[in-house]
């Protein structure tokens, strides 16, 4: 019915009578669309309206308590059966959302194993980047610095000649600007809720038949696919600390910081695993050991396909 030009063709489906509005009503479909161009430009007609052409997407095919279909416009059928629709499809839209859910989690849970391993590689990854951001965000003038480039020049260090601005280097991952380090609070998150369906498959299968027993099926996929987005943007997140601490960026900043022009004096070094910042006259030289945040990442996978 779904892809047929004529859904109020089918066997069964009455259109000539007005439905009962005192019988109790079922549905069995949303969502029914038409082509008029199909049609000869006709949209489809409504059983609550006779057969007055009503609707083009959004029909509705109901079965009420007598075993008749009717086929019915999404606005018509509100109208007609009031209260009784609104319960009816409040209904209808849950046990939809448990049923989607219930797909989606099969194809989740059977890789359940390989992602809690993988969230826990990542929540270690994510761990790593604490030490590394800390010492960094030390030089505050240079985060101050460095956030104005990325949120009013494009990422784009510059130095001011006086007739024109010149640009010396573009700023590579973002995110360790940020004035909070969401990674480990992300990856502690999706390791807690994979970790609620236990360690195997049997255990998983057993938390999602309690789910469906109580009707919160949905509400698990929903969390789950939390779970899964945050691990998603940790990915990101961790590449944006590598890029920010890969020799070329600071060889960027480098030679932003040399040029006689550079608004904030300081000192870039790069050796080897170390990297360092040091604003003239702090009271610290922080060097950053780089060798934990360039790590591989583990590989993403099969069941993070489809997120």
């Amino acid at each position: 019915m779904a892809s047929s030009p004529f859904p109020e063709h089918f066997r069964g489906v009455i259109t000539d009578v007005k439905p009962d509005r005192d019988r109790s009503i079922t549905i069995v479909r949303k969502e029914i669309e038409v082509d008029p161009k199909a049609r000869d430009d006709q949209k489809a007609p409504c059983s609550t309206c006779g057969v007055k052409s009503k609707w083009i997407r959004e029909g509705i095919l109901i079965l009420d308590s007598l075993g008749w279909l009717y086929l019915v416009g999404p606005d018509c059928a509100q109208d007609h059966y009031g209260e009784l629709f609104k319960i009816e499809e409040t209904r209808f839209n849950h046990q939809e959302a448990e049923r989607r859910a219930e797909a989606y989690l099969l194809t989740k849970l059977v890789h359940l194993p390989e992602l809690i391993t993988y969230a826990k590689a990542m929540q270690a990854a994510a761990n790593r980047t604490i030490t590394p951001r800390d010492r960094l965000h030390y030089s505050a003038k240079a985060i101050a610095a460095f956030r104005q480039a990325a949120t009013k020049q494009d990422g784009w260090l510059r130095v001011d000649l006086g007739h024109d601005f010149v640009r010396i280097a573009r700023l590579r991952g973002m995110a360790v600007l940020n004035r909070k380090n969401t990674a480990p609070d992300l990856a502690k998150s999706a390791v807690v809720e994979l970790q609620r369906y236990g360690n195997t498959e049997d255990s998983a299968f057993a938390t999602m038949v309690r789910a469906e027993s109580a009707g919160d099926l949905a509400v698990l996929a929903s969390r789950m696919r939390d779970a899964l987005k945050a691990l998603k943007d940790l990915r990101d997140i961790l590449a944006d600390y590598q890029k920010f601490f890969s020799v070329e960026n600071y060889n960027g900043i480098k030679e932003w910081a040399m040029h006689g022009n550079c608004p904030l004096p300081m000192t870039v070094e790069i050796r080897d695993d170390k990297r360092t910042i040091e604003i003239d006259g702090a009271r610290k030289r922080l060097p950053i050991d780089v060798v934990p945040i360039m790590e591989d990442l583990p590989p993403v996978p099969i069941g993070m396909s489809g997120d």
